[in-house]
């Protein structure tokens, strides 16, 4: 019986491997079947993206072609018009080349991978369509380099051609301009030689005829010398030939601007002389009828007629053309080598100007030193009135002191904080108004004063301005916590009403 269960178990471990064999058989097929299964998907997604893909290869290639196409007609056309126009024909079939073998290279990003596929065939096939497509890259990039490279110089040639057809005609016009200058520089010619005391006249009158046309002539050679100085390599071009004429015409801009340059100075040169010699004969006009006037004065105060002012007639010189009595001191400085004759009249009329100078000048400093006084007096005013306004201010701030702990607790303490802040704000305003008299009082007090006193007006003004600057900022930092006050009153009314009518 023994030997039997031994047996038993025996056969039942035995078929109980047998059974473990048979599953891990079982799911190794499984796993191997998935695994193909797998693989199976990943090579048919391969085939179905290269599929894809190699419909954008086509149509690339295709596209490429065509552009390969156009860019062999750039050979044909021997003139530059030609060769423009086809190569910008041959841009049209490039860009659409090169789009198509970018969407070719968009769909490949990021699915390297998917497209190789896991069996040599998709693989294989996956590496001849990256070389198809660099491939087709490759030559868009040649033929676009070929075609831009024969095209340059005809596009350069053209756009020379161009520039210097715009600086010939810029050049007429400025030619056309210099000739009204030219014939306009004859007519000064003219005016210079002329005789006469209108001749200065009229060699200005002619210099103000280039105001506009000299302007007009020198914006249009600016005109031409700007298009050259902007295009200075397109201009040349790429054939000898261009680049003899580009210099050609660059050389008539900036000669014609030279030309018009000298032209210009000269009339203003001559317009200068002209000038300074119509002054000058203005001046000499000038003294001499001054001198006839003060020749006629006197005469007019030589009352004796011998040729010599005495003192009497000094007096009366200064009394009657200066309206201020000469001193005696000054009267014998001016009679120390006796009367004044008629030649020694201009130095008469110098001493008396500075007398009369000295005059005015002590006048001045009595004024000065009167307006010193007035203002030190109202200096002294104004630091009495500010006195009285420091001490509302006074008034002002100890009402306001009590108003912070108030505003804490303000619902306890409703009635007494609506005193304080009805207080306060009655004391801010009272001192506001001292405090506004006082400041316009400051600010008149420099009005009116001499040169001299304005200096320590000045001085004085900027002591009452800080003064009164210093009592403003305290009477507004008063009113900010009266301000503060009367909004938590507001607040504190609001919510008085609010549960009121809430039922509270």
């Amino acid at each position: 019986e023994e030997e039997r269960r031994k047996q038993e178990e025996i056969e039942k471990r035995r078929a109980e491997i047998e059974e473990k064999r048979r599953l891990e058989e079982e799911r190794k097929r499984l796993v191997e079947e998935e695994q193909q299964n797998v693989r199976r998907q990943a090579d048919e997604a391969a085939q179905a993206l290269q599929d894809e893909l190699r419909k954008l290869i086509e149509v690339a290639e295709l596209e490429v072609q065509m552009a390969e196409a156009e860019s062999a007609k750039i050979n044909e056309p021997a003139s530059c018009e030609e060769i423009v126009r086809v190569s910008e024909d041959f841009e049209t079939a490039a860009l659409a080349a090169q789009h198509a073998v970018k969407a070719c290279f968009e769909f490949m990003d990021g699915r390297h991978l998917k497209l190789k596929g896991n069996t040599e065939a998709t693989m294989s096939n996956c590496a001849s369509l990256l070389k198809r497509s660099h491939a087709a890259r490759a030559s868009v990039d040649m033929v676009v380099l070929k075609v831009r490279k024969k095209a340059k110089p005809a596009k350069d040639e053209l756009l020379a051609r161009s520039l210097q057809a715009e600086l010939e005609s810029l050049l007429a016009v400025a030619e056309e301009e210099a000739s009204t200058v030219r014939k306009l520089q004859e007519a000064l010619g003219k005016a210079q030689r002329q005789d006469g005391s209108d001749a200065d006249q009229a060699v200005v009158s002619a210099c103000d005829d280039f105001d506009q046309p000299g302007q007009n002539a020198i914006q249009a050679a600016l005109r031409c010398t700007s298009l050259l100085d902007q295009n200075v390599k397109q201009i040349h071009g790429p054939t000898e030939e261009l680049k003899a004429r580009s210099t050609k015409l660059a050389g008539q801009a900036r000669q014609l601007r030279s030309a018009l340059d000298q032209i210009l100075e000269k009339v203003r040169l001559a317009k200068m002389a002209a000038i300074q010699r119509i002054e000058k004969e203005a001046r000499r006009v000038a003294a001499e009828k001054e001198a006839k006037r003060q020749e006629a004065i006197f005469d007019q105060y030589d009352q004796d007629k011998d040729g010599v002012l005495t003192a009497g007639e000094i007096v009366a010189y200064v009394k009657g053309e200066h309206q201020f009595d000469l001193a005696e001191e000054k009267l014998q400085q001016i009679l120390q080598n006796g009367g004044v004759s008629k030649q020694h009249f201009a130095r008469l009329r110098s001493q008396v100007a500075v007398i009369w100078s000295e005059i005015l000048a002590k006048q001045k400093k009595e004024r000065s030193e009167k307006q010193l006084l007035q203002l030190r007096k109202g200096a002294q005013e104004i630091r009495s009135a500010l006195s009285g306004v420091e001490a509302e201010v006074v008034k002002a701030e100890a009402e306001v002191r009590h108003l912070p702990p108030m505003i804490k607790r303000a619902g306890m303490m409703m009635h007494q904080l609506y005193e304080r802040t009805e207080a306060a704000e009655t004391a801010i305003d009272a001192a506001r108004d001292f405090l506004a008299a006082a400041k316009e009082q400051v600010f008149s007090l420099d009005k009116e004063i001499e040169n001299e006193a304005k200096a320590m007006a000045q001085i004085e003004v900027r002591g009452l301005q800080m003064k009164v600057s210093l009592l403003e900022n305290r009477l507004n930092h008063a009113a900010n916590l009266t301000k503060t006050a009367r909004n938590k009153l507001q607040l504190e009314e609001k919510k008085a009403e609010l549960m009121q009518a809430a039922g509270y």
